[in-house]
């Protein structure tokens, strides 16, 4: 895949396009409320928020409406039952579909920003052609110079979606734009266009690795998945499932067998059974030694429920059993 990147040059001033910015909650309204004030102050000028309640146990819906109410810039959309990432995104994204905006950003609500990292997004995605979606530099939140992605990596013997520069202390080594393999799910910029012609963000993995299919989808297409340097977001690590929770080892698994048998060949197989039968292989000694045996139980599970042919949501491994935020 070339790196190369082209920008259209434009001699007239194109007229500013509308952004919809969707951010899904699920009982944590402190930090949703934090992160929906912070977008307001941002400096581009043409956006509106959709703010989805995915199926929270508390109050965040009665505080939403307490302090956004009012407010035209904000849509509230409370939903009952927990969608996973895929499908609180979704259900916002076909209402904003209804309605005239030009570009989806996505981002998490466990995030903060610089006041210009849209205009940088939006910035790149009309100068470049053919672009899919773009995605900022990521930085760890309490640790502002360290990276956490600079866009993302497939790796698929080993099942793994790495996050280019995960952990290095920014020194300049990523500051040119380049096309990803994936666009990481914590903030993407989409062009209208684009859900359109692919389709809405797959439901079946719940949550983890729907990022990595979409944007799968989105290159089969001919699209480009463009990382922009100049744009900078700071990401909290693992908030909604909990550092090496069940939950996430679980998702983990299964997903990735998941993303596996609908994008690679049967062959294929034969190389990846070994290398990542041997990954998790190390992964369960880890947990043994840390006596963590309900990570151990979830490796399993996770193997067993693929071949089951379960997806979406584990009647098992539920998202509220693991970590109420």
């Amino acid at each position: 895949m070339s790196n190369k990147i082209k920008f259209i040059s434009n001699q007239i001033e194109p007229k500013i396009p509308k952004v919809a910015i969707i951010i899904l909650n699920w009982n944590r309204p402190k930090m949703t409320l934090t992160c929906v004030r912070k977008l307001l102050n941002i400096d581009f000028p043409n956006f509106q928020i959709f703010l989805v309640d995915n199926g929270s146990g508390d109050n965040s819906c009665q505080l939403f409406k307490k302090n956004f109410g009012s407010n035209l810039k904000i849509i509230l959309i409370c939903q009952r039952k927990n969608l996973g990432f895929a499908g609180g995104n979704n259900l916002a994204i076909k209402q904003v579909l209804k309605q005239g905006f030009d570009f989806i950003l996505l981002v998490n609500n466990d995030t903060d920003f610089k006041k210009d990292f849209l205009t940088k997004l939006v910035d790149a995605a009309m100068a470049i052609p053919e672009v899919g979606a773009v995605v900022p530099k990521v930085y760890y939140f309490n640790k502002k110079k360290l990276i956490q992605s600079a866009g993302g990596q497939l790796v698929w013997r080993r099942g793994e979606a790495r996050l280019i520069g995960n952990l290095e202390k920014d020194q300049g080594q990523l500051d040119s734009f380049r096309q990803t393999d994936y666009a990481p799910g914590v903030c993407a910029l989409i062009p209208r266009e684009v859900f359109k012609k692919v389709g809405l963000i797959p439901e079946e993995y719940f949550m983890y690795f729907e990022d990595v299919d979409w944007s799968l989808k989105i290159r089969q297409k001919r699209y480009k998945l463009i990382y922009v340097p100049s744009a900078a977001i700071f990401h909290h690590d693992s908030l909604s499932a909990g550092t090496d929770s069940p939950a996430k080892i679980y998702y983990y698994v299964r997903n990735t067998l998941i993303l596996v048998r609908k994008w690679r060949r049967w062959y294929f197989w034969f190389l990846f059974i070994p290398c990542f039968g041997f990954k998790l292989a190390k992964i369960k000694i880890k947990y043994l030694w840390q006596r963590k045996f309900a990570n151990i139980w979830a490796i399993l599970f996770g193997i067993i429920n693929f071949l089951r042919g379960e997806s979406g949501e584990s009647k098992r491994y539920r998202f509220s059993n693991h970590r109420k935020l």
